[in-house]
């Protein structure tokens, strides 16, 4: 018979005390012998424990288990790929990184950088989830102040906006910055002439 293992929904003293009472463990005579092992097995399952999504959860670490729904992945590369001045408005090194590592997971891939990135992208977007907010009334987007809408992007979450508001601001971006570039087109052949 195994030793006992902690229950979920059990707290540490709760483990203990129906560790110390099990049957298998009546096999060791001394008190002190058998607390020692309780108190071993139960910093053996913490150790083992995700705390995924949350603390005291022990959910594998894996997009499909997470809480956070994702972003369009496909949009998302789009914007880095056509429109890399969008893309640079927002998130960091680390934003990139992360973007990177969400391709990653999507694949399938399971290594410990990409378990602790889905780890750290469930607090990110608890953090960061009001980025964006200002174009919930008349802000128009510009290259200075899409840098949070983008940076949730690039973490392959979904903020205040909902996904498809922030692909609303992203898309208006994109024609703001279309018009410009064929406003400089033509001023630039004027100046020629």
């Amino acid at each position: 018979m195994p030793i006992p293992t902690k229950e979920n929904n059990e707290t540490n003293e709760e483990f203990i005390e129906r560790c110390m009472s099990d049957e298998f463990m009546k096999e060791y005579d001394d008190n002190s012998q058998r607390l020692a092992v309780c108190y071993a097995q139960l910093e053996d399952e913490e150790e083992r424990q995700t705390d995924f999504p949350n603390k005291g959860d022990d959910k594998k670490i894996s997009l499909r288990n997470s809480e956070e729904p994702q972003f369009d992945y496909d949009f998302a590369k789009t914007i880095k790929e056509q429109t890399p001045e969008i893309w640079k408005a927002g998130g960091n090194i680390r934003g990139n990184e992360a973007f990177m590592l969400w391709g990653r997971a999507r694949d399938g891939q399971d290594t410990e950088a990409i378990r602790e990135w889905i780890k750290e992208r469930e607090s990110w977007i608890k953090r960061h989830f009001e980025d964006g907010k200002q174009f919930k009334g008349d802000t128009e987007p510009n290259l200075s102040n899409v840098g949070g809408v983008v940076a949730q992007i690039k973490w392959g979450t979904i903020g205040t906006l909902g996904e498809q508001g922030m692909k609303d601001v992203i898309l208006e971006l994109t024609k703001k910055l279309e018009g410009k570039k064929e406003e400089n087109q033509v001023t630039a052949k004027i100046k020629k002439l």
